[in-house]
């Protein structure tokens, strides 16, 4: 019995994968939705969601007072049998002043989360950041079989936002 745990272990270390996602093939599907392929057969969805409903204007706000503009940009993974494993989402806040576009579109928050559906994938290196126009996330996605990690997906995202409040 011990040869055969030593064995498997022994396997997992030789056989270990890491997959980054600069290793992935980019298809273009429409300007909201991208798919990024690994080897594997496991992929990315990256989805842009505009919040419609984020226009906040103060109350009795003129058109020309602030308001502010919330973007969403989520990293969804498949395992190659099509199996929702986690999803990670940045979500930008940015502030829009009409009389000044000098200081329009900048940052106000920006807020990662993350949702794992299976037990066997793990995050780390967790990193949210507001840089002038830009909402930035971060993470490192680990998936372990008994301690040793088997694959890796690091994940960069960002929402960004022009002087006029058009997101990307």
């Amino acid at each position: 019995m011990k040869r055969i745990l030593v064995f498997i272990f022994a396997l997992l270390f030789v056989f270990q994968i890491d997959v980054f996602a600069s290793e992935e093939k980019n298809e273009l599907i429409d300007s909201n939705v991208k798919y990024e392929y690994f080897e594997d057969g496991s992929y990315l969805v990256i989805e842009f969601e505009y919040d419609k409903n984020s226009f906040q204007l103060q109350s009795g706000a003129k058109a020309n007072e602030n308001y502010t503009v919330t973007g969403h940009r989520t990293v969804t993974y498949y395992d190659g049998d099509d199996n929702l494993d986690w999803k990670v989402t940045i979500t930008g806040v940015f502030l829009i002043v009409p009389t000044n576009s000098l200081d329009s579109g900048f940052c106000q928050s920006a807020d990662l989360t993350y949702k794992i559906y299976d037990s066997s994938w793990h995050i780390y290196n967790i990193v949210e950041q507001e840089i002038t126009n830009n909402a930035c996330g971060s993470c490192t996605m680990k998936r372990k079989f008994l301690g040793i990690t088997t694959k890796t997906v690091d994940v960069d995202i960002y929402v960004s936002c022009d002087y006029a409040g058009n997101l990307s």
